[in-house]
Parts: structure tokens; C-alpha cells; sequence
């Protein structure tokens, strides 16, 4: 009887490609797409876009800046006439992931100095970045930290005697020629940290909780809102849906109707993950409440588009749950719901630009931390928006020819 019973539960298994899938295909994809993320940040091969500014026209600094762009470790950008303000303004934005700008002789020991510009949301590219810096110090320049600390130390000492500083210099030439040194990553006091945003941006007191305030409002809008459109196979298996169409309600209006709905739906549950995060971390709302209902909107209707057109595509709930599950923790996996984007390869970066996850994250993080007008986050509402009237009019099509047949 028993193994009459797990016969059974295996040819109900068997049958049913939707929980195949979940149980054998959702699970190894997920993992090798974590796996391609973590692996890549743990072993420090973080694809980072750097934008570099060199202001200074010392030829320690500009030999050294060039070795550094040259050095591959990451994508490296800049023009010739940027200066800091230029920097900020590409990490601010979100064109590069973190910045660095030359501004003294690096062979000024005494007052070399390296900024590193910094995202808050993505304080482990600054750091990274400062690790790679003193890298290629130690292989490049391995005289600048060690004059440095010389320097420190007659302070301390009281000065050196002549002999003594003649027998430091010639030491430092010898290794400076030689370009052995050991790595040391303790030493930051070379490198000042400036933030990207302004004073005036940082409208909550921690980044990341914009960053998950969109990453989160979109992720449970798309399984809501998923779960909310699989009526429409319960209206069609019941035929409810043929008797409304005898009445003067056609497939469009009736598709209209669902997606209004459903846009409605999804944009009070944003609001609502909005005011707890006011609540509980004081992220400023009300200052932003207009722009955040027009983001929460354009999430809102993004949702709904693909929710309708995916469940159009499927013939019962157990089938539509299934591919709704599957493609939410695809999209928010790569996406950057669950984890940072500038965390993940290059390639997997790329991908996650047909993702609504990206834009919405995108736009309340531009609202919340960078303090972006309308004008800042209209590409992103845009772009959802254009998500979700795509989905609305594929959805449309789709059950029409479902009826016609």
C-alpha cells in the first residue's frame, strides 16, 4: 500500500509540469544566479563602473592615474575635462558605481591625497576600490606609503639626523626602483571619502532603506498583483467571462477594467510599504508624496500589465501560479531586489535592465536619497509605465484570439 501510495504521488508529479518545474528547474537556476553573484563579490572581481578625474598635472599622479586605468581591475572611464563636481555628479546619478579623483603630485608625500567618491547605497565599491588603489600603490608607487609613514615617525622621534635621512631616502629610490614592497591594507589615510550626493539629498538617514523601500514595493506588487490576475482563469473556467462578453462589455474594456483595477491594487499596497517606512525609519514621505504616488503608479501598472498578459498566456491558476512564481523571483533575483546590482557581473547587470525591478528601484531611490525632481525619475516611471500598458494590450489580444477560438 505504501508504495502504491508514492506511485501514485509520483505520476501526479510526473503530470504536472508546473510543480517539475518549481521543484526541479526554479531552484538550480536560482542558485547558479546567486551562486554568479557571490562568487563574483567574494573573490573581489566586482565589475565596478569608476569614473576617474585627474586634476593635478604631476607626472607622478598622471603616470600613476594611467597605470590604474590600464590596470583592468575595473570599467574605468573619464574625460579629460572632469573635475570632482563632474565625479559626484556620475555617481550621483548612478553612471558609475564609484568615483576617484587625483587632485595633488603624489610625490608630495606630505599632502598626497586620492578622493574616493561614494554612494552611499554602495559603500563596498569605495572600499574595494580603495583596496585595488593600494595595490597597485604597492606595486607602482611602493616609496609613497612608506615616506609617509617616515614622516609620521620623525614626528614622533623628534627628527632625524642627516645620516639618518640619507640612509631612508637612498633606501626608498633603491625600492622604489626595485618595485617590491609588502601589501599593507590597513593604511586609509591617503584616500578622503566624499559622498556623491548632497547635503540637500540625504532626505532619509540610510540609503539602503530607500534602496529596499522600491526593491520590496515592486517585488510583492508583482506576486500580488499576479495572484490578483489569475481570476481571470476562474472567470473563464466558469464562464463568466463569455456571458459578460454577450453584453455590450468587449475583450477590451473588460481587460481595461482588470488593469485599472489591479493598478489601483498595487498602488495603495506601495503606499502603504511607504508610510511603515516612514513610521519605522523615518524616511520623509511627506515631502515627497507626490512624486512617490506617481512612482507608486507607474510600479502599480507595471505589475498589473504583466500580471494580466502572463496569466492570459496560461490555461489554469496552477499553471499561471507557476509561471508567476517563476518569473517574479527571476526578475527580482536579477533585478536587484534581493541583492545590489553593482554586486553582480557585468553580463548579469545588462540583463537586469528588462526587469521592472531595476526602474522601480531606480526611481523611489532617486526620490528618496538623491532628491530627483519629476524630470529625474520620468524615464523610469516611463519606461514602467510603457511595462505595463504593453502588458495590457498584449493581455487584450491575447484573450480576444482566446475567445475567438
Amino acid at each position: 500500500m505504501i508504495a502504491g501510495i508514492m506511485r501514485v504521488m509520483l505520476l501526479r508529479l510526473i503530470r504536472d509540469r508546473g510543480a517539475l518545474v518549481l521543484a526541479f528547474l526554479l531552484p538550480p537556476l536560482i542558485f547558479a544566479i546567486f551562486a554568479a553573484i557571490f562568487s563574483n563579490a567574494t573573490n573581489g572581481d566586482l565589475d565596478l563602473d569608476v569614473a576617474m578625474a585627474v586634476t593635478s598635472d604631476a607626472p607622478r599622479t598622471m603616470e600613476f592615474a594611467d597605470a590604474f586605468a590600464r590596470s583592468g581591475n575595473f570599467n574605468v572611464f573619464t574625460e579629460e575635462d572632469w573635475d570632482r563636481d563632474k565625479i559626484r555628479e556620475q555617481v550621483r546619478l548612478g553612471f558609475a558605481d564609484t568615483g576617484v579623483v587625483f587632485t595633488t603630485d603624489l610625490a608630495d608625500v606630505e599632502n598626497a591625497e586620492i578622493e574616493l567618491i561614494i554612494e552611499p547605497s554602495r559603500e563596498i565599491a569605495a572600499t574595494v576600490l580603495a583596496g585595488q588603489l593600494q595595490q597597485l600603490i604597492g606595486e607602482e608607487a611602493p616609496d609613497l606609503m612608506i615616506r609617509r609613514d617616515a614622516i609620521t615617525i620623525s614626528a614622533l622621534a623628534g627628527g632625524f639626523t642627516p645620516r639618518q635621512s640619507a640612509q631612508i631616502e637612498a633606501a626608498l629610490v633603491e625600492l622604489r626602483n626595485s618595485a617590491e614592497t609588502e601589501e599593507n591594507a590597513d593604511r586609509e589615510e591617503l584616500f578622503s571619502r566624499i559622498s556623491a550626493l548632497e547635503e540637500t539629498d540625504r532626505a532619509t538617514a540610510d540609503p539602503s532603506i530607500a534602496y529596499y523601500a522600491g526593491g520590496t514595493a515592486i517585488l510583492f506588487l508583482l506576486f500580488s498583483l499576479m495572484q490578483g490576475a489569475t481570476i481571470s482563469l476562474d472567470e473563464r473556467r466558469n464562464s463568466i467571462t463569455e456571458r459578460l462578453l454577450l453584453g455590450p462589455v468587449g475583450v477590451i474594456k473588460l481587460t481595461l477594467g482588470k488593469f485599472l483595477y489591479l493598478t489601483l491594487q498595487g498602488t495603495v499596497q506601495a503606499i502603504v510599504i511607504f508610510i511603515v517606512a516612514a513610521l519605522l525609519f523615518s524616511v520623509p514621505i511627506i515631502e515627497n508624496a507626490a512624486l512617490l504616488t506617481i512612482a507608486s503608479i507607474s510600479m502599480a501598472a507595471s505589475a498589473a500589465g504583466l500580471a494580466l498578459f502572463v496569466t492570459s498566456l496560461c490555461s489554469t491558476p496552477t499553471q499561471a501560479h507557476t509561471v508567476s512564481t517563476f518569473l517574479v523571483l527571476i526578475f527580482s533575483s536579477i533585478g536587484g531586489s534581493m541583492v545590489p546590482r553593482f554586486m553582480m557581473p557585468d553580463w548579469l547587470q545588462s540583463i537586469g535592465y528588462v526587469t521592472p525591478n531595476t526602474w522601480a528601484i531606480e526611481v523611489v531611490y532617486g526620490i528618496l536619497a538623491r532628491g530627483d525632481t519629476f524630470a529625474g525619475i520620468f524615464p523610469g516611471c516611463a519606461i514602467l509605465l510603457g511595462v505595463g500598458v504593453s502588458g495590457f494590450a498584449g493581455a487584450a489580444f491575447v484573450s480576444h484570439q482566446t475567445m475567438r477560438s
